[in-house]
């Protein structure tokens, strides 16, 4: 939202010292929030070491290291120190924040969601933690929750473009057609014909299967600022879907020259060269995707059939089996698993696979395999 928010630091943390160290951590604390407030990361970095080389207990030096880590997007690092000041100050809602926060920034929406809630049950009505929840709900497909969450942010928030758009999504998935129409209308009031609100509503008409309108929102997206971050993502999607691979690609291949660290658009690039038996291109692409985006699903499923198109069948079941860590109820997955079993002789394993597989199909719409074919799209580009 309006210029994003700001992590939740934790300067005012007090870290109780031994009488020995007391005044050199002390001083050394001091000096690692100066550094942080004004963007001295490394120096920051350093001193809240050295903190914790002279007091391990201190939960304030931790959650700024978070701090520290999270600015740097070094995701993986941060959460092992917000969860270390998490244990040794389990009632501070900021610390929780941040671990909502950076498992959002990492793309970790299903593990977000748990600490932003309970942020929440200790600050009812507070407007960050139910914004990100509310985005994650969304991106988690759980949008009667998204729709709960975010709608009593309505006086603030309806005049923010991103906001409106996914309420209004959200709304139109929960089946609230009123709020639906009420928020996407006040969007194309709210954005005017900015390229940002063409590039909304273009998303919102294609999550609403309305390729034509969708097509429409976002070439006039494209015209205004060819430059505007997954516009060409999206009008790549609209490509597929109708089987103009060429100009799909083209589209993907933009928009991963304006945003390289995206991993969806390198994860279309390989599965549409996998469809067209490219598969040393289609290797690339898909290995580039899951570098950028380790707990991209659907590109490791994409890697584990070529792998298997190959007869590489160990390499094929290790990417199977990270596929699996980000969607196991996929009946194709399950199925492509027990293929690969097979061939690598591991028949009783195979048998279940098949079983599960079976039993699946008859039960779940299959999206991982939707979104492989082209049938569905990764949303993208959300940052509140």
């Amino acid at each position: 939202m309006n210029g994003g928010f700001r992590l939740a630091t934790l300067f005012g943390l007090v870290s109780t010292f031994s009488a020995v160290a007391w005044q050199t951590a002390a001083e050394a604390y001091q000096k690692g929030e100066k550094e942080l407030r004004t963007g001295d990361l490394a120096g920051a970095e350093r001193d809240f070491r050295f903190v914790l080389s002279k007091d391990t207990g201190s939960a304030g030096a931790h959650a700024n290291l978070g701090v520290v880590y999270m600015r740097k997007k070094q995701w993986a690092q941060a959460l092992d120190e917000l969860h270390a000041a998490e244990n040794l100050a389990p009632a501070v809602a900021g610390i929780r924040l941040n671990i909502g926060l950076a498992n959002f920034r990492r793309g970790d929406y299903g593990a977000a969601i748990p600490p932003l809630e309970s942020v929440l049950r200790d600050q009812p009505g507070s407007l960050q933690p139910a914004y990100i929840l509310g985005v994650c709900y969304f991106l988690m497909e759980r949008y009667a929750e998204a729709k709960t969450t975010l709608l009593p942010l309505w006086d603030t928030q309806s005049s923010n473009l991103q906001y409106l758009y996914v309420l209004g999504i959200a709304a139109g998935n929960a089946s609230e057609h009123e709020l639906e129409s009420r928020a996407l209308t006040r969007l194309e009031a709210v954005g005017g014909q900015s390229p940002q609100m063409h590039l909304l509503m273009g998303k919102a008409h294609l999550a609403r299967q309305e390729d034509d309108a969708a097509r429409k929102e976002l070439e006039a997206a494209v015209h205004a600022d060819p430059k505007l971050p997954f516009a060409h993502y999206y009008l790549g999607v609209i490509n597929r879907k109708n089987n103009d691979i060429a100009s799909a690609r083209a589209e993907f291949l933009a928009d991963s020259a304006i945003e390289p660290d995206i991993a969806f658009n390198f994860e279309e690039l390989g599965s549409m060269a996998a469809a067209a038996g490219q598969n040393r291109s289609a290797e690339q692409y898909l290995l580039h995707a899951v570098r950028l985006e380790p707990r991209l699903g659907t590109a490791h499923y994409s890697l584990a059939k070529v792998f298997r198109s190959e007869s590489r069948y160990r390499e094929a079941l290790a990417e199977a089996d990270q596929a699996s860590k980000s969607d196991d109820k996929s009946a194709s997955l399950h199925y492509l698993r027990a293929q690969i079993l097979q061939k690598l002789n591991r028949v009783e394993e195979a048998k279940r696979e098949f079983a599960i597989s079976a039993e699946l199909r008859d039960k779940i719409r299959d999206d991982l395999e939707r979104k492989i074919r082209g049938g569905g799209f990764q949303e993208t580009g959300l940052e509140p």
